[in-house]
């Protein structure tokens, strides 16, 4: 049966309340001698916490800021025989471990920033328990392969939690499972199960890589790999006989502990998660409760509360026998301690309350600072689902489904938008007090090496172009590494005012002027450096070399961002001066430090970014400071010349016809044939015999655009955007294989494949942006892909367009960053009115 989620607010009304319903639920602030005894009591916690997000501290090495180190084979050989010396685990060094080195420290350095922040809340828990087990303190680590220390992760074959139990494995080793409690999801409950478990493996075999192969695929699939292997317990051994997703297991295990021993020898810093353990405390009870309810009334928030208390699955404490365990902010729980009394004794006075009743009390305790206010809720249909499954998720009926949509059979379609049942918002009312004026700022010092991105990335919510807009007042020459700077927050939103560089206004002052030029020239995604030998192969080089050279994601083989070439000053002469994209180190030549964009400075078409110092240390400085904005100038710049060239190449005919259909235009070269066009899918491609190694072989660039319902920015989610591109090529994108057809490459053996995205404008309207690698089902065929999505506000319609390339013999940089161009030659017809940019 149901829990009436009514009944339980009541838990949380005093006695008092009850007898005068037309009073508000008085809420008593926590003892002010209690809360310094409470912060006293941390002050160990905060001194001795292997917690420091402290950048500038942790960057030993003086990296700049987005700088991916690489280190050759024999550095990492030689950190890890260091490490495998202090464990009883062997810590081998292979190709393996290094893909996964690769995984965790270039292409998912964010996940594994928030990673190494939540090491503080989650190991010291971890640690107690491996250290009351007797086993070693490096299995933690495990939690980290299993989860990336998500204690409300799940995953697609059902496991659950920071140790990822299956539920007949949690059960057996003492985890209840209902459906209002799942302790998998438990942080103390898990790990002292996880130990056991793991203790028990290590009894079979007397191995760690054994315990932890058989953790991962059950002590079944182990013994059989044994057997395979002529009865051998040693898991290089029977590494060929495990199962494909085991066998990157423990790769995996070894590549973390490598992580978080040599975070910073990879520029990686922790993130500092909402919460680290000594902000957090626990209270016990034995009766009903509601989180929300809970959260709202002790001074909460509601979401954060749900998040530190994952085990409860419906956001409830069921009826108990024994008390519970709640996790807390600080803050709240001790406000919870002062007024328990009177939440117990209205619980045991009203337990027979009818619902008219609680409904009642609710509606008083909220009449003086709260208003509740409901609104349908609503579910987009996705490929495969069906009415009882929605159903089943929502925890309501068939029948309730239908009647709330009017629908009279059974029959759905993806993309069809289903009330599922009613949200209900509470809006607290306050006062106006100083702290929220419009014009109270905070401020923010401007370190060394910071820029517009990591400044950004500082405060969740702000973009760079937030930065931008509001610093319009400030010019280049208040750019300083002291500066001072400030954010506001008005209605709810957080923006921040920084003192920064502004490329964008340097580009409108220094254009070439009416000269006659040249016409630009130059390989496309090609830099040529202007810079001395004796620099280049010294200090300066190895910089410019390694943030130029830095990888791109999502591609399926290692290509540099940039293909990087080297004149000295001597040689760059008439012929040099016209290449398209110029880096120019003026390294002796200036007593000051500064970086000029030069817009058309010896050709049309060209732009020169000129770094000046007056010695290669202030160079360096400079150059890692602006590193960021000079690659994203780069990056701009390589697109809009592709651009100029696609205009001339446009095919008029095919892009009346995409307008004609989608609303929207486009400039798309000659060559793209339309090969299926369904109700709010096209599906365009072009086949090319290119020259390479010698031989000639064919290539395939797609692109796909296709539309669906609006439903609001929730729709902007790399999950939502990846399911509905699946849906869409499911049906329409056939492989070469007949019943093959193309899907998102979402995972490979235990690498994370999934697509980055990130907010980006189009015309000055919001749009975003993904890439990722594609598969297809049933056929060995795959490439990089790149999407973006934007809205048709009037039409309710998300529309998203897509590139894709196959060319195994080839490098796909230049075909993405053509695809890509392509993409943003998107304009909206006149009849779309567009989603404006924050």
């Amino acid at each position: 049966m149901r829990m009436n989620r009514a009944f339980l607010l009541l838990t949380l009304v005093p006695s008092a309340l009850l007898a005068q319903p037309t009073e508000p639920l008085p809420i008593y602030a926590d003892d002010e001698v209690s809360k310094r005894l409470d912060d006293l009591a941390a002050v160990p916690w905060i001194q001795n916490s292997p917690l420091l997000a402290d950048t500038v501290a942790l960057n030993v090495h003086g990296f700049p800021a987005g700088y991916v180190p690489a280190w050759p084979e024999s550095t990492y050989l030689a950190r890890l025989e260091a490490l495998d010396g202090q464990t009883p685990f062997e810590l081998t060094y292979n190709s393996a471990v290094q893909s996964y080195i690769d995984l965790y420290a270039t292409r998912k350095r964010e996940m594994t920033s928030r990673m190494l922040g939540l090491a503080d809340l989650y190991f010291p828990v971890f640690e107690e328990y491996l250290d009351r087990a007797g086993m070693p303190l490096e299995m933690k680590y495990l939690a980290v392969v299993e989860s990336a220390l998500n204690p409300s992760a799940r995953s697609r074959a059902g496991a659950v939690g920071l140790w990822q139990f299956m539920m007949p494995t949690g059960k057996m080793f003492g985890l209840d499972v209902t459906s209002y409690v799942d302790e998998r999801h438990d942080v103390y409950q898990s790990t002292e199960a996880a130990c056991k478990y793991l203790k028990y493996l290590y009894g079979l075999y007397d191995n760690w890589e054994l315990a932890l192969a058989a953790y991962n695929c059950g002590p079944g699939n182990v013994n059989k790999a044994i057997r395979r292997s002529g009865g051998v317990k040693d898991y290089w051994k029977i590494y060929d006989h495990l199962p494909r997703e085991t066998r990157g297991y423990v790769p995996a295990f070894i590549a973390v502990n490598y992580i978080y021993a040599h975070a910073a020898e990879h520029n990686l810093y922790p993130v500092a998660p909402v919460y680290c353990l000594h902000q957090v405390d626990t209270i016990q009870v034995c009766y009903p409760l509601d989180l929300a309810g809970l959260a709202r009334l002790t001074g909460a928030e509601p979401q954060e509360v749900l998040a530190l208390n994952p085990t409860f699955k419906l956001g409830v404490v069921p009826p108990v026998k024994e008390p519970v365990t709640l996790y807390l902010p600080k803050a709240a729980a001790g406000i919870f301690v002062s007024n328990e009394d009177s939440l117990k004794v209205a619980l045991l006075e009203k337990k027979g309350s009818t619902t008219e009743e609680v409904n009642e009390v609710e509606a008083v305790a909220t009449t003086s600072l709260e208003r509740t206010i409901s609104s349908p809720k609503y579910h987009t249909v996705r490929s495969g689902e069906s009415l009882g499954s929605i159903a089943t998720k929502y925890r309501t009926s068939v029948s309730a489904l239908k009647s709330m949509n009017s629908i009279r059979g059974t029959l759905i379609r993806a993309g069809q938008r289903l009330k599922v049942g009613t949200t209900t918002k509470t809006v607290t009312a306050h006062a106006p007090t100083e702290v929220q004026r419009a014009d109270a700022f905070l401020y923010y010092e401007v370190q060394a090496g910071d820029t517009l991105n990591n400044i950004a990335d500082k405060h969740p919510g702000v973009t760079v172009d937030d930065l931008r807009r509001l610093n319009a007042d400030l010019k280049d020459g208040n750019w300083s590494p002291v500066a001072r700077s400030r954010w506001a927050e008005r209605g709810g939103s957080m923006r921040v005012l920084l003192h920064t560089l502004l490329f964008a206004l340097l580009f409108t002052a220094c254009a070439g002027g009416e000269r006659h030029l040249p016409n630009s020239s130059g390989a496309q995604g090609e830099v040529l450096v202007v810079m001395s030998k004796g620099h280049w192969e010294s200090e300066p080089g190895a910089l410019v070399r390694g943030i130029l050279e830095q990888p791109l994601v999502n591609l399926p083989q290692r290509e540099p961002r940039f293909k990087v070439v080297q004149c000295a000053p001597k040689d760059f002469g008439s012929l040099l001066q016209t290449h398209h994209t110029v880096l120019l180190a003026s390294i002796g030549d200036s007593d000051t430090a500064t970086t000029r964009p030069l817009i058309d400075r010896y050709a049309r078409g060209q732009l020169v970014m000129q770094i000046a110092a007056s010695n290669a240390t202030a160079w360096n400085r400079v150059f890692a400071s602006d590193a960021d904005a000079i690659v994203s100038a780069f990056e701009r710049h390589q697109l809009e010349r592709v651009a100029k060239r696609l205009k001339k190449e446009r095919d008029a005919e095919l892009a009346n016809k995409i307008e004609a259909y989608h609303g929207i235009t486009m400039d798309i070269p000659g060559g793209y044939k339309v090969m299926e066009q369904a109700h709010n899918t096209t599906w365009l491609q072009r086949d090319r015999l290119m020259s390479g190694a010698g031989l000639e072989h064919n290539t395939i660039e797609g692109l796909l655009i296709h539309h669906h319902l609006y439903h609001g920015k929730t729709d902007f989610s790399v999950l939502n955007l990846v399911d509905l591109r699946d849906s869409v090529t499911r049906v329409t994108v056939e492989g070469p294989v007949p019943g093959s057809y193309m899907i998102v490459q979402r995972s490979f053996e235990t690498l994370d494949l999934m697509p980055q995205g990130k907010a980006v404008q189009l015309n000055g309207n919001y749009a975003y942006l993904m890439h990722g690698l594609f598969g297809m089902e049933g056929a060995k065929m795959g490439g990089p892909f790149v999407s973006l999505s934007t809205v048709c506000e009037r039409e309710g319609r998300l529309i998203t367009v897509e590139g894709f390339v196959y060319a195994p013999q080839f490098n796909k940089r230049e075909y993405i960053r053509e695809l890509e161009a392509i993409l943003f030659s998107m304009r909206l017809s006149p009849r779309c009115i567009p989603l404006k940019a924050n």
